[in-house]
């Protein structure tokens, strides 16, 4: 490799960084007004089991970079109960996300092919850098059916910026005309 290909290859993925993560906010622009749009009622538990599932991940980055919940708490001069409690709208924000994505799946028939989950097990692979049929044998129906519905809640997600896209495009065209 010469010093102009490798400048070249990061070039292409800091592009393509950039990209995914422009369509990422675009995707998730669109959801967050289609939640504003939406009502619905969550039931306390819910959103209590969804809090806890962030503090746990939380808490688990913490321990990858060398330090304990209890250190981070006396840094933020927080109970636990404070710090729980503070996770509270995140949690609702997700739950309301996962709802409406989850339902306009649903209203749209859509479904998670087997080419979606072999992709998405590659992508795992990668990330783990494991042998996709490694990744295969450590999976069970619940993390199967995890997959499928988080590729689910993708196409979800995707329709709904796709449809943005389109009504920008269908007003910008509406305004040209009058012109």
């Amino acid at each position: 490799d010469t010093l102009a290909e490798y400048k070249a290859d990061i070039k292409a993925k800091l592009t393509e960084q950039k990209k995914d993560a422009a369509a990422k906010e675009k995707q998730s622009k669109a959801v967050a007004k289609a939640v504003e749009n939406a009502t619905m009622v969550i039931p306390e538990p819910m959103i209590k089991t969804q809090v806890n599932r962030i503090a746990d991940d939380f808490v688990q980055r913490l321990q990858q970079q060398g330090l304990s919940f209890d250190m981070y708490l006396q840094y933020i001069n927080a109970t636990t109960e404070q710090f729980l409690e503070s996770l509270r709208p995140e949690a609702e924000i997700r739950i309301k996300n996962s709802l409406v994505l989850e339902a306009i799946a649903k209203a749209e028939n859509m479904e998670a092919t087997e080419a979606d989950i072999e992709a998405e097990l590659e992508k795992m692979a990668a990330m783990y850098q494991m042998e996709v049929e490694k990744i295969k044998e450590f999976m069970g129906d619940a993390e199967k059916e995890q997959i499928t519905g988080d590729i689910l809640v993708q196409k979800a997600a995707q329709l709904i910026a796709d449809k943005k896209v389109e009504k920008a495009a269908d007003k910008s065209a509406d305004k040209e005309s009058d012109k």
